[in-house]
C-alpha cells in the first residue's frame, strides 16, 4: 500500500523543513504577541486538530463531548484529513457541516486545502484551537496560523521529542501514565487554566468515560449479515472475532 501522494510529502516536508519554519514562526509570535498570557481567556469557538488515525478520533470523544459541554455543540470544529472525515460523521459529536476537511491527493491539493483551512478558522472567528498531534510540526504551524488566542498543544520542555517552536500559548508535556483519550481531555481542560501553572495544574480526568458507539442502520445491518452468510454459510449465533492488525505502509511501526 502507497501512501497518498500528499501525505508522504508532508511527512518529508515536516522532517526536512519544519523545523526551521517552526524557528521562524515562534521569532513572529514573539514580535506581535504577548508570549506570558495571564488568566484562562473566554472561548466561544473550540477547532479540534487531528490529521489522521481514525483510533485516536474515536478516544477523542470524550474530550470533543467536554468541548461541546463548554460552549455548545455548533461551536466545535474539527480540521481532518479527508480520507478520514468519515468516522467523525459516524460518531456524530459534533455538526457534519464543522468537519473541515485538507485534500491529501497530491502536494498542491494539500498546501490549498490547508490554506483554505486556515482561512476557514479565521473567518469563523476560532479563539481556541487544540492541537491533538503528538509530534508533527505541521500541525503546530496550522495551530498558529489559525490566529486563536488560546492554542493547546504539546510542548518539548527538555528536548525529549522533536521540536516544534514555542507556537502554543497553553503548552503541555505529554504523560505516557494517561491514556490518551484522558490526555485528550487534560487538553480541553487546559483551556479553563492560567496558561503560567502550565503545564501542570489540579485536574484529574474520568477513568471510565464512555465512548463513541456505532450504531449501524437496519439497511447496514442487513447487508452485512449477508455478506457473512455468502462468505461462510455455516455461521450461526456463534460470536464472530475480527482481527485488524493494520499492518500497512502507512504505519510500519505497527509492524
Amino acid at each position: 500500500m502507497d501512501l497518498p501522494v500528499g501525505i508522504s510529502t508532508l511527512q518529508h516536508t515536516d522532517r526536512r523543513i519544519g523545523a526551521p519554519l517552526c524557528a521562524i514562526l515562534t521569532v513572529f509570535r514573539r514580535i506581535f504577541e504577548s508570549t506570558n498570557p495571564r488568566g484562562p481567556r473566554r472561548v466561544r469557538r473550540i477547532l479540534f486538530v487531528k490529521f489522521a488515525e481514525q483510533g485516536s478520533t474515536v478516544l477523542a470523544y470524550p474530550a470533543i463531548r467536554r468541548a461541546t459541554e463548554m460552549v455548545g455543540r455548533e461551536n466545535v470544529y474539527f480540521v481532518v484529513f479527508k480520507d478520514n472525515r468519515f468516522i467523525l460523521d459516524v460518531m456524530e459529536v459534533i455538526p457534519e457541516e464543522n468537519v473541515i476537511t485538507i485534500a491529501t491527493h497530491s502536494p498542491f491539493g494539500l498546501a490549498l486545502s490547508a490554506l483554505r483551512a486556515v482561512l476557514r478558522a479565521r473567518k469563523i472567528g476560532i479563539d481556541a484551537v487544540i492541537d491533538m498531534e503528538f509530534l508533527t510540526r505541521f500541525s503546530a504551524m496550522l495551530t498558529f496560523a489559525t490566529g486563536a488566542k488560546s492554542r493547546v498543544g504539546f510542548h518539548t520542555f527538555f528536548g525529549d521529542g522533536p521540536y516544534r517552536g514555542d507556537l502554543m500559548t497553553h503548552r503541555l508535556l505529554y504523560n505516557p501514565h494517561l491514556h490518551t483519550s484522558q490526555m485528550f481531555e487534560v487538553m480541553v481542560a487546559a483551556l479553563t487554566r492560567d496558561p503560567a501553572v502550565l503545564p501542570t495544574f489540579d485536574f484529574t480526568p474520568p477513568a471510565d468515560e464512555p465512548l463513541a458507539r456505532f450504531r449501524p442502520s437496519m439497511s447496514e445491518v442487513a447487508e452485512i449479515n449477508a455478506l457473512l452468510q455468502r462468505e461462510n454459510p455455516r455461521i450461526g449465533s456463534a460470536p464472530l472475532i475480527l482481527l485488524n492488525p493494520n499492518a500497512s505502509d502507512l504505519l510500519p511501526l505497527r509492524r
